[in-house]
C-alpha cells in the first residue's frame, strides 16, 4: 500500500467509523476522492439500515446522524424506539430468571426504592399492584436463596403467598404454608431446637423438595405478568446492570 493511499486512508476515517479495508474499497471506488467516499459510505449505511430495520430512508439517515453512523448504534436506537425497557431485557435475556432479575432491578431504578437490605412489604407500598407483587416475589426468593429455605417461611410469607396465589400458582402457596404450619408445630415442640431438628427431618425436607420443583413456574408467570402489564412496567431506556 503506497504512503498516499495510506494518508488518503487515515483521512477517511478520521470522518467516518469504517475498517481500513472498507475504506481502501470505498476510496478505490471514488478514485481517492475523500469527501465522495464520506459521501459513498453514508449512501451505502443508509440503504442498509432502511433495508435491515425496515425503516425509511429518511428515518434510517436521522438515526445514522444520530449515532455518527455507528450501524450498531443506530440499531439500538431504533431498538430504544420501538420496544420499551422491559421489551428489551425480555428480548435480550433468554433465560426468564436472569430476565426477571434485570426487570427488578429496572423496576427498583425507576421507582427509586431505597433498599434497606431486604424490601419488605412496607417498602413496596408506593408501587402500582402488579409492581408490588412482582418484586414482593422477587425478593422472598432472593432471601430463599441468601438465607434458607427454613429461614425464609419467616420472612413476609403471608404477603407471598398471597402474590403466589394472584399468579395462580396455588400449589406452590399451599406448599409453603403447610411448610411453614409444620416448622410452627416443631417449634412448640422443641423450642429453639427446633431449627437444628428441622433440617433433619424427612417430612419437612420433602416439603422444601417439593415447593423448589415447582419454583421454575415461578418464572414463567412473572415473564407473563410483565408482558401482559407492559404499560406500568419501565419504559425508559435507563442502563441496568
Amino acid at each position: 500500500m503506497s504512503i498516499h493511499l495510506w494518508t488518503e486512508i487515515q483521512q477517511l476515517r478520521e470522518r467516518i467509523p469504517v475498517g481500513i479495508k472498507p475504506a481502501q474499497r470505498l476510496l478505490t471506488q471514488t478514485k481517492g476522492d475523500v469527501a465522495a467516499a464520506v459521501t459513498c459510505f453514508h449512501a451505502e449505511q443508509t440503504a442498509l439500515l432502511k433495508e435491515k430495520a425496515g425503516i425509511t430512508l429518511q428515518e434510517a439517515e436521522r438515526f445514522l446522524l444520530q449515532a455518527g453512523y455507528d450501524f450498531a448504534q443506530s440499531l439500538k436506537l431504533i431498538e430504544q424506539k420501538r420496544y420499551t425497557l422491559t421489551e428489551l431485557i425480555l428480548r435480550k435475556y433468554n433465560n426468564k430468571n436472569e430476565a426477571v432479575d434485570k426487570i427488578a432491578l429496572a423496576i427498583a431504578y425507576e421507582w427509586n426504592l431505597t433498599r434497606r437490605y431486604w424490601f419488605c412489604d412496607d417498602d413496596l407500598k408506593n408501587l402500582p399492584p402488579v409492581l408490588r407483587c412482582f418484586m414482593l416475589v422477587c425478593e422472598w426468593r432472593n432471601y430463599d436463596g441468601w438465607e434458607d429455605f427454613s429461614s425464609a417461611l419467616f420472612f413476609e410469607l403471608t404477603r407471598y403467598c398471597e402474590q403466589l396465589t394472584m399468579l395462580g400458582l396455588h400449589k406452590l402457596a399451599a406448599t409453603l404454608m403447610t411448610a411453614r404450619k409444620y416448622y410452627d408445630e416443631l417449634l412448640s415442640v422443641h423450642g429453639k431446637k427446633a431449627h437444628e431438628i428441622v433440617c433433619q427431618d424427612k417430612r419437612f425436607n420433602a416439603l422444601e423438595a417439593l415447593y423448589h420443583q415447582q419454583e421454575y413456574a415461578i418464572d414463567d408467570a412473572l415473564v407473563t405478568l410483565a408482558k401482559n402489564n407492559l404499560d406500568v412496567f419501565p419504559c425508559r431506556h435507563q442502563k441496568v446492570p
